[in-house]
C-alpha cells in the first residue's frame, strides 16, 4: 500500500467517523450534556464569593462567567480527542493484532477515529461560541479572534490525546489502567483555569500550569476571545504545545516498542 492510500484510509477513518456523530447524535449529546449543569454550578458558586468580596479575580462577576463559558466549551471540544480506556481493552483482548500485519499503524488509527471527533464537536461548538459571543457582547466578534483559540485547543487536544493513548499503553503492565487516567483528568481540571481563573493560584501552581499543556487548551484560548492575549502568548504557548508532542511522540513510540515484546497475542 503506497504512502497515499495510507494517508486516504486515515481519511476514510475521520470521514465515516464524523458521518457516525452526525448521523447519530448521541454521542454529541451525551458529550454536551454536562456543560449547562457544570455552568450553573460555577453560577451557584461564585455568586456566593461575589457577595461576599465584589472585587473578586479584579473581573466583574458577568465577565468571569463569560470567561468560564468560553474555557470550558474550548476544554469540552479538547476532551473528544482524550482516549485511554479503549487502548486497554483493545491490548487485553489482543485486537492490537490486526493492526501488526498492516500497513497502517495503531497510533495512526486511533488518532484518527478521535480526530473525526473532534471535527464533530467543532461543527457543534463553533457556532454556539460565535452566537454566544454575540449574545453576550451585543456585536459579532471578528473571525481572527477565534482562529488562535481553535489552533491552540486543537494542539493542546491531540497532546492530551498523546498522554492518553500512553496511559492505555500502560496495559502491557498493568492490569488497569484507569487510576492513571483519573489522576490526568484531574490534574487537568485543576491546571486548565475552568474551575479557579489560574491567576487566583499561589504562584508555584502559576508556574507548573504554564510548562503543563492543559490550559493552553482552555483557558488560554478564551483569553483570545476576550482580547486579553496577543501573539506573544500565541507563540509561547505554541512552542510548549510542540514540545510536548515531540517529547509524549517519543514516549509513546518506545512503549508501544517494547510493550510489543510483552505481548504474547492473547490479551
Amino acid at each position: 500500500m503506497s504512502r497515499m492510500e495510507v494517508n486516504s484510509a486515515y481519511l476514510e477513518i475521520i470521514r465515516l467517523r464524523v458521518h457516525q456523530l452526525i448521523a447519530y447524535p448521541l454521542e454529541l449529546i451525551v458529550n454536551w450534556a454536562g456543560y449547562p449543569f457544570t455552568l450553573l454550578i460555577y453560577y451557584t458558586v461564585y455568586t456566593h464569593v461575589y457577595t461576599i468580596n465584589p472585587q473578586f479575580a479584579g473581573v466583574s462577576f458577568p465577565l468571569l462567567l463569560v470567561y468560564f463559558s468560553i474555557a470550558l466549551a474550548f476544554r469540552k471540544v479538547a476532551e473528544s480527542l482524550w482516549e485511554g480506556y479503549d487502548v486497554e481493552e483493545e491490548i487485553k483482548r489482543g485486537d492490537i493484532l490486526m493492526y501488526l500485519t498492516r500497513p497502517i499503524n495503531y497510533f495512526g488509527v486511533r488518532l484518527a477515529r478521535q480526530l473525526g471527533k473532534f471535527i464533530a464537536m467543532g461543527i457543534v461548538f463553533i457556532p454556539f461560541l460565535y452566537i454566544f459571543a454575540f449574545w453576550m457582547g451585543g456585536t459579532w466578534l471578528p473571525i481572527e479572534r477565534f482562529i488562535p483559540g481553535l489552533f491552540l485547543a486543537t494542539l493542546g487536544g491531540v497532546v492530551v490525546f498523546q498522554i492518553y493513548h500512553i496511559m492505555g499503553l500502560l496495559s502491557f503492565w498493568f492490569e488497569e489502567t484507569w487510576g492513571f487516567r483519573r489522576a490526568i483528568m484531574v490534574t487537568s481540571w485543576l491546571f486548565s483555569g475552568t474551575m479557579i481563573p489560574l491567576q487566583l493560584l499561589p504562584d508555584f501552581i502559576q508556574q507548573i500550569s504554564s510548562i503543563l499543556p492543559f490550559q493552553y487548551q482552555a483557558a488560554i484560548p478564551a483569553q483570545f476571545i476576550l482580547k486579553q492575549a496577543g501573539l506573544a502568548q500565541l507563540a509561547e504557548a505554541t512552542l510548549i504545545l510542540l514540545t510536548w508532542m515531540i517529547v509524549l511522540g517519543l514516549l509513546q513510540r518506545t512503549l508501544w516498542k517494547k510493550g510489543l515484546l510483552k505481548h504474547d497475542g492473547k490479551g
